[in-house]
C-alpha cells in the first residue's frame, strides 16, 4: 500500500499519501484484506472510547500548513496560507468556542479564515458553521444536495433519516446531531469542482452515501521538500442493511470507487 498516515475522525478519514508517478498496483491480497479487517476493527475500537465527541481536544500540526482544530469526535481541519486559510468541517454547534480557541492556540486568528468547506449536513460536522461564518466573515460551501438542509437548520421534513453512527455503543444518542441554527452556503460544489484561497487549491469530489452529496476534498501539502496528495474523505456508510440509507444505491457505490481510483492512483486497482 506504500507509506501513508491516516487520521481517523468520526466519519472523516484524512489519508496523506506521497506525490510521485505512480503505475496501478494488482488487486489487493487476502493478507491486505485481513489488514484492511483489523485497521477497521480497531477504528470502531477507538469510537467506542469516545463517550462525549464534544469533549475537548487537543490541536496539532498533523504536517506542514496542514493542522487539527476539532473536539474529540474530530470533524475540523485547518490548512493555512498567508493569503488566507481554509477550514475544514465546523464541528457542533456548541463547540465553536473550542474550535477557535484550538485555532488561536496553533497561531492563526480566525478572522484569516477565507473558506468554510462542509462535507456533510449533520451537526457533528456543520452545527457550528454559521457561528464561524459570522466570526470570521468567510464564504461557506458544502455538495449541492447538502445546501437545502444546511439552510433549514440541518434537517428537513420527511428528508432522509440520519442513521446510527457505526460501531457507537448500544443505545448511544448524539444529541441534536441535525437541529442548529441555519447558514448560508455561498457555494454549491459539485464532483471536480476547485476552490482556491491564495496558494491553496482543493478540489471537491461527491461521494452519496453518507448524506445525498457528502463531499471530499483533495489538495497538496508540501513538506520536508516533497509534495504530499491528501485525500479527506468523507464519508463511509455502508451498514449490513442497506435499507437503512436511502441514499446508498449501486450507483453511488461505484462512483465512489472510480472516485478512490482517479485521486490515489496506485492504492487501488
Amino acid at each position: 500500500m506504500g507509506q501513508y498516515l491516516r487520521a481517523a475522525s468520526c466519519f472523516t478519514a484524512l489519508a496523506v499519501v506521497p506525490l510521485h508517478p505512480q503505475v496501478p498496483s494488482p488487486p489487493f491480497t487476502v493478507t491486505e484484506a485481513e489488514l484492511g479487517k483489523k485497521l477497521a476493527a480497531t477504528s470502531l475500537d477507538v469510537r467506542k472510547q469516545i463517550t462525549d465527541m464534544r469533549a475537548p481536544a487537543e490541536p496539532f500540526k498533523i504536517m506542514a500548513n496542514l493542522y487539527f482544530v476539532g473536539v474529540a469526535n474530530g470533524e475540523s481541519y485547518l490548512l493555512t496560507s498567508p493569503q488566507g486559510h481554509i477550514l475544514f468541517g465546523a464541528s457542533f454547534d456548541d463547540t465553536t468556542d473550542q474550535i477557535e480557541k484550538n485555532i488561536q492556540a496553533m497561531g492563526f486568528p480566525v478572522t484569516d479564515i477565507k473558506a468554510i468547506l462542509l462535507n456533510h449536513y449533520h451537526g457533528d460536522q456543520s452545527g457550528g458553521a454559521a457561528t464561524l461564518k459570522q466570526k470570521a466573515g468567510a464564504h461557506v460551501m458544502a455538495g449541492f444536495a447538502e445546501v437545502p438542509y444546511l439552510e433549514h437548520g440541518g434537517s428537513l421534513s420527511g428528508g432522509p433519516p440520519i442513521p446510527p453512527v457505526p460501531g457507537a455503543p448500544a443505545g448511544q444518542v448524539v444529541a441534536g446531531v441535525n437541529q442548529y441554527p441555519p447558514v448560508k452556503v455561498d457555494r454549491a460544489l459539485f464532483d471536480g469542482d476547485v476552490i482556491k484561497v491564495g496558494p491553496l487549491t482543493v478540489t471537491s469530489y461527491l461521494a452519496p452515501g453518507h448524506s445525498p452529496s457528502s463531499t471530499s476534498w483533495l489538495y497538496t501539502v508540501r513538506d520536508g521538500g516533497k509534495n504530499y496528495r491528501v485525500f479527506e474523505f468523507c464519508c463511509w456508510e455502508y451498514p449490513d442493511d442497506l435499507s437503512r440509507n436511502a441514499n446508498i444505491s449501486e450507483a453511488s457505490v461505484r462512483h465512489t470507487f472510480e472516485t478512490f481510483r482517479k485521486v490515489l492512483p496506485g492504492y487501488l486497482s
